[in-house]
């Protein structure tokens, strides 16, 4: 069981993100440390980057500010590393994607930073996003 959700979410996500993008047929760089952005080449060999957030539970994902970049893909993941196990979820998005919904949820939210699921609905799942 895990006793710190906090302290090995991240951890658990960036395995089951790397996992899934193998699976998938991309190459990720397994070295990538926290904060770094991780780079991945697909199947047809372009190279870009995931920026991911990793819960467990049903814990939110602070997000900052960025600048929108072509080459940059969020990964949101719910790992559900604790009973009743379910697989992990994935919401995937273009970084402009992030940005406009970012913004959209600084318009008087006291939580503004924070991101739920129910924000961000339409995501879920949404792998062709990334280049192939």
């Amino acid at each position: 069981m895990i006793k710190d959700k906090r302290k090995w979410s991240y951890q658990i996500g960036k395995h089951f993100l790397i996992a899934e993008l193998l699976r998938r047929g991309y190459s990720p760089d397994t070295g990538v440390k926290k904060g770094e952005y991780l780079r991945v080449t697909s199947p047809s060999g372009k190279e870009f980057r995931i920026k991911f957030r990793s819960t467990v539970g049903d814990m939110s994902w602070l997000i900052e500010d960025l600048v929108p970049d072509p080459s940059l893909y969020f990964v949101l993941i719910r790992s559900n590393a604790t009973p009743p196990y379910k697989p992990p979820q994935y919401w995937i998005m273009t970084s402009e994607e992030m940005k406009t919904t970012r913004n959209e949820r600084m318009d008087g939210a006291s939580d503004a930073k924070n991101l739920f699921p129910k924000h961000i609905e339409g995501h879920e799942n949404k792998w062709d996003i990334l280049p192939q």
